[in-house]
């Protein structure tokens, strides 16, 4: 097993924090193997780039143990790694007879995925996504093309090649970096929701059958239970939910739409002068107007 270090300056002001992420050979836990694992860690005002791999299979053991004494006492920040780096990472564990822990993970890709009925994002890949928040970056080898180019390693011992796969990691990293930062400040800026009843940040949204249920981190762990006609909302210590009854109906040009019975006079919200006065427009087209349902989290 190998490491590369690589340490660049950072003017961001945030916490401390260790970003994971893995390569593979492929998708399979079983029949394939992990050649690299990197780790990217803020420290001050650096960022510290910390790249193991290996050379052939018979070396994954030994990568699979240094994960595991790496991260067994830390919080990490992955992208996608509830539903890949980490269940790869126990199933090798279980192929190695190595006992298994838990590591502590905060998946940003499970983040935005909850969140994407709202946000309405095209592509979250994770390079996609860097981009269209304005990150500029430019990976020059595609993701499928990294377990070809990793057999070409393996065979050739190109310099060039390992050039190229330990960039694509920590591309990855830096993608994974500007994502995290820019989804705890500007993002969350956003979504946070200031009602007088309460105060949280949106976590996911979806509907069930005539209803749009919100979920909000409950940032200052108030204890509410609040019902009305046609909306509640309740708590508990770590999340606020948030009920609210839409009525279908059919507006201008025949565009299917979702809207609320409210108070409020529906010229504060817009896209909606064409309802009465007592709606608000909150789906249209199967898109949230999202102006419109953030007004309306402030004021109920």
């Amino acid at each position: 097993m190998k490491k590369v270090v690589n340490i660049e300056k950072t003017d961001s002001d945030f916490e401390d924090y260790i970003l994971f992420d893995i390569e593979t050979t492929g998708l399979n836990r079983t029949k394939d193997f992990m050649y690299m694992f990197g780790i990217c860690e803020k420290k001050g005002k650096n960022l510290i780039y910390s790249q193991y791999y290996i050379e052939d299979e018979a070396e994954e053991k030994e990568l699979i143990l240094t994960v595991k004494e790496l991260l067994k006492s830390k919080k990490v920040i992955s992208y996608n790694g509830d539903r890949f780096d980490f269940p790869f990472i126990r199933k090798k564990m279980e192929k190695y007879n190595i006992l298994k822990i838990d590591f502590q993970n905060i998946d940003i890709y499970r983040q935005f995925q909850k969140l994407n009925f709202f946000l309405d994002e095209p592509s979250l890949k994770a390079i996609n996504l860097g981009k269209r928040l304005g990150f500029d970056v430019h990976d020059h080898v595609n993701q499928q093309e990294m377990p070809k180019i990793y057999k070409m390693y393996q065979e050739l011992k190109d310099k060039e090649m390992l050039s190229k796969l330990i960039y694509h990691n920590y591309i990855d990293l830096k993608v994974l970096s500007y994502i995290y930062e820019y989804k705890e400040s500007i993002l969350n800026k956003i979504l946070t929701i200031n009602n007088k009843k309460f105060k949280g940040i949106l976590k996911t949204i979806y509907i069930q059958k005539n209803y749009l249920i919100i979920r909000l981190f409950n940032i200052k762990n108030i204890d509410i239970n609040f019902h009305e006609s046609n909306y509640s909302i309740t708590s508990n210590k770590d999340e606020i939910k948030i009920t609210l009854e839409l009525e279908s109906g059919i507006i201008e040009n025949n565009i299917k739409a979702k809207v609320f019975k409210s108070k409020y006079e529906n010229k504060i919200f817009k896209e909606s002068s064409n309802l009465n006065e007592n709606f608000v427009l909150i789906i249209k087209n199967n898109k949230i107007i999202k102006e419109n349902l953030l007004l309306l989290l402030n004021l109920i």
